[in-house]
């Protein structure tokens, strides 16, 4: 079941890396490949230590992703000028 989910994880960030459609910027496309290589590793290793280290990397790839989304929206609403 696992392998399963690294399997969905590493297709999902390969497809945000490659897709013209996400507009993440270069920030946001080092983390979906943090995320990618991470999934990547975890599924084909064969100890649990690498296991360990991949499953903390996605999860700190994925925050910072968060984290990147949340500042840029309250940076983009308090700068935006009005339109008139």
């Amino acid at each position: 079941m696992i392998t399963v989910v690294y399997g969905v994880l590493f297709g999902w960030a390969v497809w945000c890396v490659c897709s013209s459609r996400v507009n993440d910027g270069v920030l946001g496309r080092l983390f979906y490949s943090s995320i990618a290589i991470a999934a990547f590793a975890a599924f084909f290793a064969g100890s649990q230590q690498t296991n360990l280290i991949a499953n903390q990397l996605i999860i700190t790839a994925v925050a910072m992703n968060g984290l990147r989304h949340f500042v840029m929206r309250v940076y983009n609403d308090h700068f935006r000028k009005p339109r008139s």
